[in-house]
């Protein structure tokens, strides 16, 4: 399993560690550096997608985000969060 919100602080870049363990890999966890809805931190997520589709990875992908009010809502229905999501959903 490779988490973004993880990579993000270990790893140089985004991209490489999916092409390190393509073979293995089965589940990608997808999080943002300060947990909230994608694009609200600062992982480039052209880079995350781009080594998913490098690989050809076809497996889980999980997100992972946090509300950043009281609205529990509002992560997952905010912008640009679901526009990452359905970009590279396809």
């Amino acid at each position: 399993m490779l988490d973004t919100y993880h990579m993000n602080i270990e790893e140089e870049d985004m991209e490489s560690p999916f092409i390190t363990v393509k073979d293995v890999l089965e589940v990608v966890h997808v999080a943002d550096s300060n947990r909230q809805a994608l694009g609200r931190g600062h992982i480039p997520f052209n880079q995350v997608f781009s080594g998913i589709q490098k690989t050809g990875f076809d497996g889980t992908v999980v997100v992972e985000c946090c509300a950043p009010g009281p609205n529990p809502f509002e992560a997952d229905k905010g912008t640009p969060s679901m526009d990452w999501i359905y970009k590279y959903a396809e």
